[in-house]
């Protein structure tokens, strides 16, 4: 007797060491569920101790009466909970004794989201949990999208506000037809037409932010139409897919080729035209300019001295090299500077004989005026010898040795 005793005292030692040291666990992260969903607030002892014994308590804030599930004496007193939980409640019975006190509430209204405390009050345990009640809309797209044959293609859909679906169930379908159906956290292609089955995926990564879109690969013309994508409970979207032909590959094969080797050629011909006119233009302007200096002096002399090399002159003999691009100009400015210099030395030349005329034609004139006179002195001196001049002679002649002198000097001057 004394014995039992003593044992039920160590137990129940041990009980409280235990129940000191566990620690009560809610979730760091709220619930999200939608509305009309059931949802698991969870809750348990950690380490895990048996609860089996333990008034379990669920409460909310702001809510009267405050208690949303009662248990105690392993039952739920109906009298002491909320009426808006009355029949939506319960605890997970066989797993009191591992330390689960997790309630899960059915059919959630819009009205249960808010923070709920799990409390244990023997063991002055408590946690805290909350709950977010969605009710997102199913987002599809406005616009048709387009595909070419045996292309891939994605049909976007998400919800919105976003929201955790990878426990809910999702469904594509094209008419009547299942395309694609998720449910129980993965694929599930039992149920899928034999005409999509292999081509269709979800994005699973993104599924937690609420993207439900659609992949479908080696799109086929039979594959065009309206596209509806659900969550159940809630609203759902639609996508229309069009499909488009692709163009006749032989053709785009030789347009492209043909495109290719035009670029090619158009590049070649003009790298050489280019390359051509460089080295065309250098020559040229080389042999201009060497051809240039032999045609045009510096300057032109003249026969008195006079040098050909005034600003008119030197506007001629100025060879023109600013204009290396324009060939026809610069051959066409030589031939007109050469006509000038031309017509100038013309110019001068008949200048010149002009002069030596008139000198030369003085020159006789004076020589022949000479002439004239001494041949009239001598004869006048002649016949003055013979016999004396008459008053009323047209010449008369003081001194006859005189004019001798004189006819005699000039005509040695004339030798």
């Amino acid at each position: 007797m004394s014995m039992s005793l003593a044992l039920l005292v160590s137990f129940l030692n041990l009980t409280v060491l235990l129940a000191a040291q566990t620690q009560l666990i809610g979730s760091h992260q709220p619930i999200v569920a939608l509305v009309g969903d059931d949802v698991l607030l969870p809750c348990h002892l950690e380490p895990a101790v048996s609860a089996t014994y333990e008034t379990v308590v669920w409460s909310k804030a702001g809510l009267e009466p405050k208690y949303v599930h009662y248990h105690q004496d392993g039952r739920l007193l109906f009298e002491k909970q909320n009426p808006t939980y009355s029949l939506r409640t319960r605890l997970f019975m066989d797993e009191l004794q591992h330390g689960n006190v997790s309630m899960k509430i059915f059919k959630v209204k819009l009205s249960d989201a808010g923070t709920y405390k799990c409390s244990l009050p023997a063991m002055k345990k408590e946690a805290d949990v909350k709950l977010i009640v969605g009710q997102s809309d199913v987002i599809g797209s406005h616009q048709p999208v387009k595909v070419l044959v045996s292309n891939d293609i994605i049909l976007p859909c998400h919800l919105e506000p976003p929201l955790d679906v990878t426990t809910l169930s999702v469904e594509w379908r094209r008419g009547p037809a299942l395309v694609h159906v998720y449910r129980n956290r993965r694929d599930d292609p039992v149920s899928q037409d034999q005409n999509f089955k292999g081509r269709t995926s979800l994005f699973q990564d993104e599924m937690t932010r609420g993207n439900i879109s659609l992949k479908l690969t080696d799109v086929t013309e039979q594959d065009a139409g309206n596209y509806t994508c659900s969550v159940p409970k809630l609203h759902k979207s639609s996508v229309t897919l069009v499909v488009e032909p692709q163009p006749a590959r032989g053709f785009h094969s030789t347009l492209i080729v043909i495109i290719a080797v035009t670029a090619v050629i158009a590049v070649i011909t003009a790298s050489a035209l280019v390359i051509y006119l460089v080295i065309f233009n250098g020559k040229f302007l080389k042999n201009r300019k060497i051809r240039e200096r032999q045609r045009f002096p510096k300057t032109i002399q003249s026969s008195d001295h006079s040098t050909v090399g005034d600003d008119e002159d030197k506007q001629f003999l100025r060879p023109h090299w600013t204009d290396n691009s324009n060939t026809n100009k610069l051959s066409t400015e030589a031939t007109d500077d050469k006509s000038k210099l031309h017509e100038k030395g013309e110019k001068i030349f008949q200048q010149q004989n002009i002069d030596m005329h008139r000198h030369s034609s003085r020159e006789i004139l004076d020589i022949s005026l000479s002439t004239g006179l001494c041949q009239h002195d001598q004869s006048t001196a002649a016949s003055t010898n013979s016999s004396p001049l008459k008053s009323g002679n047209f010449l008369q002649n003081k001194d006859p040795n005189n004019a001798s002198l004189k006819c005699q000097h000039l005509s040695e001057s004339t030798l």
